[in-house]
């Protein structure tokens, strides 16, 4: 086996034991209070994304190894858009793996694997509107910051609820059709 087969080889190796290891090492650090709900992907979704994190790598190893590539360039133009496939995975993984919302009758919390820390008292949320397009409730706190919860988080639900009961019809008007039937947006 040439050098280029051995470099790509390693490097889908390399992309492999990473995004393992940064999955792992990022686990979000939430110390829940007694009365939170915790929002988080399930096992489906963390499964996509771990797989979606391998299998461009792994079909790199198997490609150099079962393909007969002629020249070196092709073989690094192969890894070099697999490897790209690859870290795109990664950061799905990053983001199904590190997120997660905790909310009670207090606050609402975020903590996601892109920003530091969001804690708000529910009076704190300025407006709640419906991303039709990514499907996501958002909350916009002080300062235009934002917390986006997934429509595919486990516990939606008990967001939607608290939103429902926390947040006067006047801060969350945009997202009435949503919180109102959120069934239908799936």
């Amino acid at each position: 086996m040439e050098i280029a087969r051995l470099v790509v080889i390693a490097a889908a190796i390399v992309l492999c034991v990473g995004w393992i290891g940064l999955a792992a090492v990022r686990q979000p650090r939430l110390t829940p209070a007694p009365d939170d709900v915790i929002l988080r992907y399930g096992f489906t979704l963390r499964c996509l994304g771990l797989l979606s994190a391998l299998a461009a790598p792994l079909c790199m190893i198997l490609l150099m190894v079962l393909a007969p590539i002629p020249r070196a360039r092709d073989v690094y133009l192969a890894g070099g858009i697999l490897f790209g496939l690859g870290c795109i995975g990664g950061i799905l993984l990053l983001e199904i793996e590190g997120v997660r919302i905790a909310c009670n009758a207090q606050r609402v919390l975020s903590i996601s694997p892109w920003r530091k820390e969001r804690a708000w008292r529910w009076e704190e949320i300025e407006q709640v509107t419906f991303s039709r397009l990514n499907r996501w409730l958002v909350l916009k706190g002080p300062g235009g910051k934002k917390v986006r919860a997934s429509i595919y988080l486990l516990r939606i639900q008990d967001l939607v609820q608290a939103v429902k009961q926390h947040i006067p019809d006047k801060k969350r008007e945009q997202a009435k059709a949503y919180l109102e039937n959120p069934a239908k947006h799936w």
